[in-house]
């Protein structure tokens, strides 16, 4: 019967053959295979959320995951009991919906590359020491936790605002208390400390978890498994929540991640504002440039109290800047050039001063509003333009003052 069959026949019969002696495992397939992922998921809606996602998508996710265990292992950022506490899918996804450039400084935040005082002496041999304290040395970690009267305001001030968020969207009272308290603990209490002062049992995981990872570590976003855990089942027994537990975390690491760029922020509005240290010699003469112009066009548009500027001795500036405070002197001599606004434009900013970890903005029509660190760092990550208060300018002076520009 073979003898019967033609060529094309014959050749099917064998390739048919060989085919299933490969899947009974009697021959071995000798040529390398790479599964390729499935061209389409099936999506389930509940309710018009979605339930389902693409399959691919997380088989990329867990191979990723497995690549950033041994990265942060090799460079000493999280050990592998730590990180396994992390919820990567979270942080994954809340970091994927903020701007690029915000997530390049976290990136650096968590990598302890970001340019602190410490990293940048390593380069340059400038001091290491805080700038608003100069107490300890700069690092990431300090950054966050730095004892100075106005970043510590500013610092309560965010957790005031998160507060009222976790508040808004109903979560569970119980956690809440154990979030708030935990940040304006500022390390000095643990999360299991103030779960036993809860008397809840449900939240002794959630306290080992974030104690295992850190305090810091939590304020950079990266958050317990737990927090979701807890979420979930606590709107489960509401009837309406106000967010599913997946936007709830997500909010919540956000907002994190606004309160340690806020401490960024406040702490380069300090450095970029200042005229002492090691770049005092070309600070100086960026002074002299900007009084002697200022000279040349009098004293139109200016207000009473930066009139001073008219009557300083270019000779002795060292002399003038110890009279006057220098955060103000230089921003008075920066923005004192009123009578450069031409057009329809906004009014451009005025003037700032640093002031109970807020900051004070005047613009041309002397009228003060009164920002906090929470609301710059979100117009700086966002790149919104809020023209209701007139302060349209904003955005970019925050921006100038980033981290990222250091």
């Amino acid at each position: 019967e073979w003898d019967q069959l033609t060529r094309e026949a014959q050749l099917n019969c064998a390739c048919d053959s060989g085919a299933k002696r490969v899947i009974h495992g009697c021959a071995a397939d000798e040529l390398p295979r790479q599964r390729p992922f499935p061209l389409e998921s099936i999506c389930v809606f509940v309710e018009g959320e979605k339930m389902t996602s693409d399959t691919g998508s997380h088989i990329r996710f867990a191979a990723h995951l497995q690549l950033a265990k041994q990265f942060y292992n090799r460079h000493g950022v999280l050990t592998t009991r730590q990180f396994n506490q992390v919820d990567w899918l979270s942080v994954y996804t809340t970091l994927h919906g903020l701007p690029r450039l915000f997530r390049v400084w976290a990136c650096k935040q968590v990598m302890n590359i970001a340019p602190t005082n410490q990293n940048l002496a390593r380069r340059d041999g400038r001091c290491a020491t805080c700038p608003s304290c100069g107490m300890h040395a700069e690092t990431t970690e300090h950054v966050l936790t730095c004892p100075e009267e106005g970043r510590v305001k500013a610092f309560l001030a965010a957790v005031d605002t998160l507060e009222e968020w976790l508040e808004s969207v109903d979560t569970d009272p119980v956690l809440q208390y154990c979030i708030v308290e935990y940040l304006r603990g500022r390390r000095a209490v643990t999360m299991m400390d103030i779960a036993r002062e809860t008397y809840a049992p449900r939240l002794a995981r959630l306290g080992q978890s974030q104690d295992e990872i850190g305090w810091t570590r939590f304020l950079e976003g990266m958050v317990s498994k737990e927090l979701l855990r807890l979420q979930t089942s606590y709107i489960a027994r509401r009837r309406r929540p106000v967010l599913t537990a997946h936007r709830w975390i997500v909010g919540l690491i956000t907002r994190l991640l606004e309160i340690a760029h806020g401490q960024w922020i406040y702490r380069n509005f300090v450095v970029h504002d200042s005229i002492a240290g090691t770049l005092a010699t070309q600070a100086k003469e960026v002074l002299q440039a900007e009084l002697e112009t200022q000279l040349e066009l009098g004293a139109d548009g200016l207000l009473e109290e930066d009139k001073y500027l008219l009557e300083v001795n270019l000779g002795n500036l060292e002399e003038s800047m110890a009279t006057h405070k220098p955060i103000g002197f230089w921003q008075s001599v920066r923005l004192g050039r009123l009578h450069q606004y031409e057009g329809p434009r906004p009014p451009a900013l005025r003037k700032n001063h640093l002031r109970d970890g807020h900051i004070f903005i005047r613009s041309l029509n002397d009228q003060a509003y009164r920002l906090s660190i929470v609301d710059i760092t979100k117009l700086a990550s966002t790149k919104r333009r809020d023209t209701q208060k007139g302060v349209t300018d904003l955005p970019r002076r925050a921006a100038r003052g980033s981290p990222y520009r250091s």
